[in-house]
């Protein structure tokens, strides 16, 4: 009886240094979602826009403004947003190992946007893997309206497996580069032919 009360001290002290240790190797997430929300602004704005993290807001330049969604554009709206959506990720991370578990679902990150803007979103989701130091194959689904995005998204080997819905149906995409207007033309030819698409 003593040595099964003495083992449930041990089982006890053990719990308890386990879990100080697992404190420990856990991150301070709110610090992790400022640091990464600050460099993907500064990776996209070049300190245009920073994050003033004791009031909890975005600057324009050196002053913070109450009215900061009448100064930004459509487009910077949706890239604040991707910023924002990337840096919560650390919210879900209890220890280390799980940032190698991490899997994105990005729905058309770039509605709104000029060209500069959809470049370094392409450039960030490529880069994800880096940020996070994840050391497998990253994995994601992106969804996308725009033909000529879904274009660069393969030219720059972002993706590797590409599929599109067509008639309540998905199909793969049969060839690497996509031409602009391609279901445009097709539908146009169904018409002429008088086919259904």
């Amino acid at each position: 009886i003593l040595k099964y009360i003495d083992l449930n001290k041990n089982i006890l002290t053990l719990k308890v240094k386990i879990k100080d240790l697992e404190s420990k190797n856990k991150k301070n997430n709110k610090e992790e979602v400022i640091s990464s929300f600050k460099y993907f602004l500064n990776f996209f704005f070049y300190g245009k826009y920073t994050f003033d993290e004791k009031n909890f807001s975005i600057k324009f330049g050196d002053s913070i403004s109450s009215n900061i969604s009448n100064i930004l554009s459509d487009g910077e709206k949706s890239v604040v947003a991707f910023c924002y959506y990337l840096a919560l990720s650390h919210l879900i991370i209890d220890n280390e190992k799980d940032y190698q578990k991490l899997f994105f679902i990005i729905d058309d990150p770039i509605s709104s946007m000029d060209y500069n803007y959809v470049y370094s979103i392409l450039q960030t989701i490529k880069n994800i893997k880096n940020h996070f130091h994840i050391s497998r194959e990253l994995k994601y689904i992106i969804l996308t309206h725009n033909l000529n995005f879904m274009n660069m998204l393969i030219r720059n080997n972002v993706t590797k497996h590409n599929f599109y819905i067509k008639n309540g149906n998905i199909e793969q995409f049969k060839t690497n580069l996509l031409l602009p207007y391609e279901n445009h033309l097709n539908d146009i030819i169904y018409v002429f032919k008088n086919q259904n698409p």
